[in-house]
């Protein structure tokens, strides 16, 4: 079961314990399986590379020296390192600016294209997330309140006034805007997308 998950923790800086990058994303092919250097470093290139890493530069570097959004993509390349079925992320947007939320975003965006991994996003800010999600579960005291689709969970929690705070904002305005006979997609929360369409009704109506 731990070979098959892997998790990135909240701080990443709390993941690191080897003096340089490139020793920390290998450790676990140092430490458990019997690659060659060869083939280590291989591997280490091959999620360096995924995750828009440039191990030539940083490798003997530690990795407390790096900056917020870079710690965090070194924490993936050392989980992935390990080739998980399942990479589990607790609140991979946490302390991250725009730009390098985008950038975090997409690279899991890329590893869910792939279609060998499944991803699991632990976050109060689901919202950042949104473009990735196939299915949102929504606990509530601990025990499941709802758990689907974003459209369909949106669908069931919308009018709970407790609940609904801990649902992404722009899938509920959808859901409400759809609710007054606004004809937009259900599946696309991308803003530019959605000013557009909007707009163009507006001019309909006018």
């Amino acid at each position: 079961m731990r070979r098959k998950i892997g998790l990135v923790f909240q701080h990443p800086e709390r993941q690191f314990f080897e003096e340089t990058v490139f020793a920390d994303i290998s450790y676990v092919l140092r430490r458990i399986t019997r690659a060659s250097e060869k083939e280590i470093e291989e591997k280490v290139d091959q999620v360096c590379g995924l995750l828009g890493l440039d191990i030539r530069k940083i490798g003997g570097r530690s990795p407390l020296t790096l900056l917020q959004g870079i710690m965090r993509k070194v924490a993936i390349a050392a989980v992935l390192a390990n080739d998980p079925e399942v990479l589990v992320l607790d609140e991979p947007g946490v302390g991250l600016d725009p730009p390098t939320l985008v950038d975090i975003r997409n690279t899991l965006g890329r590893l869910k294209n792939e279609g060998k991994k499944s991803l699991v996003i632990v976050s109060h800010d689901i919202e950042s997330f949104l473009p990735l999600i196939d299915e949102i579960l929504v606990l509530d005291k601990g025990s499941v309140a709802a758990i689907g689709s974003p459209p369909q969970v949106c669908n069931e929690l919308g009018d709970d006034e407790r609940l609904r705070p801990l649902l992404p904002g722009i899938a509920l305005l959808v859901r409400d805007l759809q609710l007054a006979g606004v004809p937009l997609a259900s599946d696309d929360y991308r803003v530019s997308q959605m000013t557009n369409r909007i707009a163009h009704l507006v001019g309909k109506i006018i």
